[in-house]
């Protein structure tokens, strides 16, 4: 409701109106009258930049509404000019705090498939206090000190908002994020943020919260291994980008209106003819309704249209997010973030001091700044079996081969077991799990060694080539007569439709990855996806991340295999910290035999 004192000003200049001694302002007065808020909003958010993450999202809407509470207070009370001043100040800078925190707090808050209307619909709560300031304004225009009365309008609406949002639960987001800073403790603070989603989306959310937060943890762990910018950074790199975009945003807001047309609506009117403040009030109203209007179909449409197509005509730098600058996953300069084997150089973790052991997220740099998340990083305690095997067999390609074809696979002795990519990282593990099982195993690779690996080395029943297969589908009957029980898929595309074609009744895939389609223009079709119901194949995708709390039974189940020799590994390595962008390529080309490893040191011992 900042916008009900906009149309106040004229009154100050009316000794019949205005209730006050001090009515004849200059121009300059006036302005500093009509524009102060703007400079509080300024004020507030240059201070919510500074203290967003320390109090949080909700602390600062309470704030937000303690400033609008005294700024009104102090306006509608102002005994003289300067004390004026000092309230439309006061009152912007709740306005710069509400403005940071509102959309943060949806945004962290809403269910995924709301969030986007929900943050939109602010737009709209925000236009409709401006037609309701409008509204109540043209009640008061023309009454003794009426000006007053708006103002005093905002007191009321501050305590309302005050008190809700402090009913309301700290962000759960919030809370995981001071984890990462390291500012709680993290057993204490996750359960807080399980408390906390659950007051927010109810009893049907109670048996998903725990793992809701564990999924938000993991991905606030990549993001806070990038430091706070600097001045200097944010002129460079993704915040320049950033900057650009939301100047351009801010220019688009200004030109089509929003708020500038209402918020100077009342003068550009006066000036136009309309003398009296009350006139010139009952039309700004209209085009508040206008507004409000278009705020309503733009909230309406915006999911299904897209945010960037209603602000093309605006915003020369948004950036097209189908091009291949938007989907990198890193950011030129900056280092890309990875699984790795680490030393502790320096350490105020109590959990960890200098010469430990870790895997777990680090950047691709030989010194790495991290925060150690649970069930992100794990301390390495077995040293009888090579570090190296902490990024592949005992670290997230094991978990991955492990919790894929024990959790979602669920083989049991006799069944029939067909892997692609089986060389792979992940593949090669998955295939003995099912041999240790009795189970009868085929897989595919890319070269005519790797095939030999998979049948000479790993133990597979079969193997073969699928570049020297011009029918996948007689290759895969060729190999499983019987048909297959259980498919972990690597790859996509062709093969799947393949494999779709020979699963037996009551199968299960495993989806773990499909690599043949991730730099396709248009990915491939798969046509037999009908015969999931026909044959009741049941298809899951899924994600370590899920299954990392079980990684200390993992370790209990793999460990004694790999020192009996009856688990074996391979891994590809390459030297130096500089082959590692030609490392990277290469697993696109299928020219990795196994593992592929970058040794950034060997002085980990």
């Amino acid at each position: 409701m900042t916008l009900l004192s906009y149309c106040s000003y004229p009154l100050l200049q009316s000794p019949s109106l205005s209730g006050i001694t001090w009515y004849n302002l200059s121009s300059l007065d006036v302005g500093l009258v009509t524009s102060g808020s703007l400079y509080g909003a300024l004020v507030g958010s240059a201070v919510a930049f500074s203290i967003a993450d320390v109090i949080g999202r909700r602390k600062e809407l309470v704030l937000a509404a303690l400033f609008f509470l005294v700024g009104g207070l102090a306006t509608t009370l102002a005994p003289i000019y300067s004390v004026l001043i000092i309230g439309r100040v006061t009152y912007g800078v709740g306005v710069g705090l509400a403005m940071h925190a509102a959309p943060m707090y949806i945004a962290e808050t809403a269910p995924s498939q709301i969030r986007g209307q929900l943050v939109s619909l602010k737009e709209f709560f925000i236009v409709l206090g401006m037609v309701g300031g409008y509204g109540i304004g043209s009640l008061t225009v023309n009454t003794l000190s009426g000006w007053r009365y708006m103002y005093a309008t905002s007191v009321p609406l501050a305590v309302i908002m005050g008190i809700g949002m402090w009913w309301l639960p700290a962000s759960p987001r919030w809370l995981l994020l001071r984890v990462i800073q390291g500012k709680g403790n993290v057993e204490n603070q996750k359960e807080a943020a399980i408390k906390s989603l659950c007051r927010l989306r109810g009893s049907a959310c109670v048996d998903s919260a725990a793992e809701q937060v564990n999924e938000i943890l993991a991905e606030l762990s990549f993001v806070g291994e990038d430091k706070e910018a600097t001045f200097g950074e944010l002129f460079q790199g993704k915040c320049k980008k950033a900057l650009i975009i939301g100047g351009g945003l801010v220019l688009f807001q200004q030109i089509t209106g929003q708020p500038s047309v209402l918020y100077y609506a009342p003068s550009i009117l006066q000036t136009a003819g309309f003398s009296a403040a009350g006139d010139a009030t009952r039309v700004s109203i209209l085009l508040g309704l206008l507004k409000l209007i278009m705020t309503g179909v733009a909230v309406v449409v915006i999911d299904r249209l897209g945010r960037r197509p209603l602000l093309l005509g605006g915003v020369g730098g948004m950036p097209d997010p189908s091009s291949p600058a938007t989907a990198l996953s890193f950011i030129p300069g900056k280092p890309i973030s990875g699984f790795g084997v680490s030393k502790v150089m320096d350490s105020g973790h109590p959990d960890y001091k200098e010469g430990d052991l870790l895997w777990g997220a680090v950047g691709w740099e030989e010194y790495s700044i991290i925060t150690p998340i649970p069930n992100l990083h794990f301390k390495i305690h077995h040293t009888d079996v090579p570090l190296s095997h902490y990024t592949g067999l005992l670290g997230m390609p094991g978990m991955t081969a492990y919790a894929g074809f024990y959790e979602i696979c669920s083989p049991k002795k006799g069944e029939t077991v067909f892997v692609s990519a089986a060389s792979g990282a992940v593949g090669q593990l998955v295939g003995q799990f099912a041999k240790l099982m009795g189970c009868y195993v085929v897989g595919s690779a890319g070269s005519k060694e790797k095939v030999d690996l998979l049948k000479n080395k790993f133990g597979f029943d079969d193997a073969f080539n699928y570049k020297e297969e011009s029918d996948l589908n007689a290759a895969l009957k060729r190999c499983f007569p019987v048909g297959i029980d259980i498919y972990f898929e690597n790859v996509g595309g062709e093969m799947l439709d393949a494999v779709i074609l020979n699963m037996r009744p009551h199968g299960r895939i495993a989806a773990c990855g499909m690599i043949s389609q991730y730099n396709l223009q248009i990915p491939e079709a798969v046509y037999n996806l009908w015969l999931i119901t026909y044959k009741r194949i049941c298809i899951q995708g899924f994600n370590t991340i899920d299954y990392l709390h079980k990684y200390p039974e993992f370790l209990e189940f793999v460990l004694p295999y790999v020192r009996e020799g009856k688990i074996t590994y391979v891994e590809d390595v390459a030297d130096g910290l500089e082959s590692a962008s030609a490392a990277l390529v290469g697993l696109f080309h299928g020219k990795n035999v196994g593992k592929q490893l970058v040794v950034v040191s060997r002085d980990l011992d």
